[in-house]
């Protein structure tokens, strides 16, 4: 960080800070995600712990009919999957850190906790709006 003394025209001082972060490691990480989701034919998206979308793969697109254009940068990953507006889905709980009752009156018995992943919870559920006569999901939400 730099700090330089200005004074202002009645000889008041006045600083300018200018601080420079190196995001090489952030931006290296952010590119393996992107690499890894992208490159996945499972469909998959990624929200960040605002609910807002960064990442909405190509398998994805094919499986739901939404194009990741009109979804990353917003907070409607719900519209993929249920009809009603702002319906949380499973990763927005994980994104909430919701205790497992919140999650268990959201799905039901329809969803266990993982015994794979730390944190994650697995859930299957049958979406009728979903195809030409419905569609029956298995889903993982993981932190």
């Amino acid at each position: 960080m730099r700090a330089g003394f200005v004074p202002d025209s009645n000889g008041r001082p006045h600083y300018i800070v200018n601080v420079v972060e190196d995001i090489t490691e952030r931006k290296k990480a952010e590119e393996k995600l992107r690499n890894i989701v992208e490159g996945s034919s499972i469909p998959t998206f990624v929200i960040t712990e605002t609910h807002t979308i960064s990442h909405w793969n190509a398998a994805l697109e094919a499986l739901t009919g939404l194009s990741k254009s009109a979804l990353i940068g917003t907070a409607k990953q719900w519209t993929a999957f249920y009809p009603r507006s702002g319906r949380y889905v499973l990763a927005d709980l994980i994104a909430d850190r919701a205790p497992e009752r919140d999650v268990k009156a959201l799905y039901g018995d329809t969803c266990k906790k993982s015994s794979l992943i730390d944190g994650a919870y697995e859930a299957e559920d049958f979406f009728p709006a979903m195809g030409a006569e419905g569609t029956w999901l298995f889903f993982t939400a993981a932190p």
